[in-house]
């Protein structure tokens, strides 16, 4: 039972609120004062007619709302403006409804429209014929809804019958035609042996294949061992040229004692001389001086070339060391290639 109604910006009513009594509710006034626009309202809540805009005020803004709140405590409102059209029903909004009314609205409501007599309709029932009586009656007994049942059952069971008959017939139509591959039973053995060479053929394909990656891996390989060689000659100049560095320090060294030797010769001689003679020979101390000079000049080379030397030698061990680290990597040897452990390797590095 309807406890509640609100209209807004619905014909002639901006806001309006009805609450209505139990029982019977009568509704007066004069002519073109908005009553039968509440029938009208009530009636666009129900069935969500009339779609245009006919129903909206001309004086007011906003959206058209209509609210009927029923005696068991549902709110159901209908809101309609240039770009939405819904229901909503507690805190259930129904927004995409087109042209239906949502199946909890109507379950709430439980109005139909056997409950709404229009303002210029006959009297219920009472002019009806005896058919539309019955057909009113099935109506609100839903008997018609059995007939509809009975009327759809009966499509199926002829459709599924019709359908019986057309496998029937394409049935036997398929076992004539089986009846012609018979034959093929005969077949059966040279389809097996068929089967076993596809079988070996797919097998000879993946032979194939793998050999193709191994190939692919050997190129791959092959190209590390390329980079590897390349290292390993770099390496071995770079020894070389530590070994030519080594040998010019040793020459360097032994000529560096020598001139110490003779240093020390010349400096006794010197210190002799210039006890003995101090005055006379002062331009030779001059000279000797100088040539003392000259050697230490010398001298100071040869140290400078013994740094060097130690400097070549750390690198050298430095790449000796990277040569055993990429010797580790690889495991194998530079030369034979072939797989080499940890104790061949510090015995390559140690001849090298």
């Amino acid at each position: 039972m309807i406890k509640k109604l609100v209209i807004e910006n619905f014909q002639s009513h901006e806001k309006s609120e009805l609450n209505l009594a139990p029982g019977v509710n009568v509704i007066t006034g004069v002519s073109q004062s908005g009553k039968t626009a509440i029938l009208r309202a009530l009636y666009w809540l129900l069935h969500n007619r009339p779609s245009g805009e006919r129903i909206r005020s001309s004086f007011a803004e906003g959206a058209t709302k209509v609210m009927i709140e029923t005696d068991d405590g549902h709110r159901i409102w209908h809101v309609k403006d240039s770009k939405v059209n819904s229901y909503t029903i507690g805190d259930n909004l129904f927004d995409k409804i087109g042209r239906d009314i949502p199946d909890m609205v109507q379950r709430a409501l439980r109005i139909s429209e056997l409950n709404v007599q229009k303002q210029l309709d006959e009297p219920f029932l009472v002019t009806s014929s005896a058919g539309e009586v019955a057909k009113t009656i099935n109506r609100i007994t839903r008997l018609e809804m059995v007939d509809q049942w009975v009327t759809d059952l009966t499509q199926t069971i002829n459709s599924t019958n019709r359908e019986t008959e057309q496998l029937e017939i394409e049935i036997e139509s398929h076992a004539e035609k089986i009846k012609s591959y018979r034959v093929l039973v005969d077949l059966q053995p040279l389809l097996d042996k068929a089967k076993t060479i596809d079988k070996k053929i797919t097998d000879k394909f993946l032979f194939r294949g793998k050999i193709s990656e191994l190939v692919v891996e050997i190129d791959y390989h092959s190209g590390e061992f390329i980079k590897l060689n390349s290292k390993v000659n770099l390496v071995t100049e770079i020894l070389g040229r530590i070994d030519l560095i080594s040998d010019q320090v040793q020459k360097r060294s032994e000529r560096a004692k020598v001139a110490r030797s003779a240093l020390k010769a010349y400096q006794t001689t010197q210190r002799l001389k210039l006890a003995l003679e101090p005055i006379k020979n002062a331009g030779l101390i001059e000279n000797r001086k100088a040539e003392l000079a000259l050697k230490s000049k010398i001298i100071t080379d040869a140290r400078s070339k013994f740094d060097y030397w130690q400097k070549a030698n750390k690198i050298a061990e430095a790449h000796r060391q990277r040569l055993m680290d990429e010797m580790r990597r690889l495991k194998t040897c530079p030369t034979c290639l072939q797989t080499i452990d940890d104790k061949v390797i510090k015995k390559i590095v140690g001849e090298i």
